[in-house]
C-alpha cells in the first residue's frame, strides 16, 4: 500500500515536471511576428521574411527554431483586421474567433512553428506552419528581392473561412 503511494505520487511528479519542460520549450524559443501591415510577411529581429507559395513536406524541414502562435484575421482584401494569441487549443482559439468575428471578416490564418529548411541558412529561408500540418517556404527580403511571388494566403492549407464565406 505504501509502495503504491509513493508510486503515484512519483507518476505526478513526473507528468508535472514534463508539463512544466514543454511550456519552458516554447518560451524559450524566438517569437517572429506576422507584419501588421502585410500577413503574408513574417518579422523577426529587423529581418522581414516573405512567405512564397512553394509548400515544403515535413521531410524539407531542418530544426524548430521559433515560434508564432497567432491567429490572424483578414478580411477579403487581406487587410489584417486583429491578430490573436493562439491558446493551447488552435481549434478552439479559431472557433472562438468564428463565434465573434470583427466586422468583414473573411478569413483566419492560423500561425504556428517556425522551422529552418534543410540545406539553407536561417537567415535566408525559413519555412513557416500554419496550423503546423502545412509549411510555406518563406525567404528574406533583401534590397532587390521585394518581388519574391508571395504566397495566396485564400489559397493557402489549414486556413479557415469564417462561416458562410468562400
Amino acid at each position: 500500500m505504501k509502495l503504491r503511494r509513493v508510486s503515484i505520487a512519483l507518476l505526478n511528479i513526473i507528468l508535472c515536471v514534463s508539463i512544466s519542460a514543454c511550456s519552458l520549450t516554447n518560451q524559450d524559443k524566438p517569437v517572429y511576428a506576422v507584419s501588421d501591415d502585410n500577413a503574408t510577411q513574417i518579422c523577426y529581429q529587423g529581418t522581414t521574411y516573405q512567405i512564397s507559395a512553394t509548400s515544403l513536406e515535413s521531410d524539407e524541414l531542418g530544426g524548430w527554431i521559433g515560434i508564432i502562435k497567432e491567429a490572424v484575421v483578414l478580411d477579403k482584401d487581406l487587410n489584417n483586421l486583429k491578430q490573436e494569441k493562439l491558446g493551447t487549443s488552435l481549434n478552439d482559439t479559431v472557433n472562438a474567433i468564428k463565434k465573434d468575428p470583427p466586422a468583414n471578416a473573411y478569413l483566419i490564418v492560423p500561425f504556428q512553428n517556425v522551422y529552418a529548411v534543410k540545406d539553407s541558412d536561417h537567415k535566408d529561408t525559413i519555412a513557416i506552419g500554419i496550423s503546423n500540418n502545412y509549411f510555406y517556404k518563406a525567404v528574406a527580403i533583401s534590397k532587390g528581392s521585394e518581388n519574391i511571388a508571395s504566397i495566396d494566403v485564400t489559397q493557402a492549407k489549414g486556413i479557415s473561412f469564417i462561416d458562410g464565406q468562400s
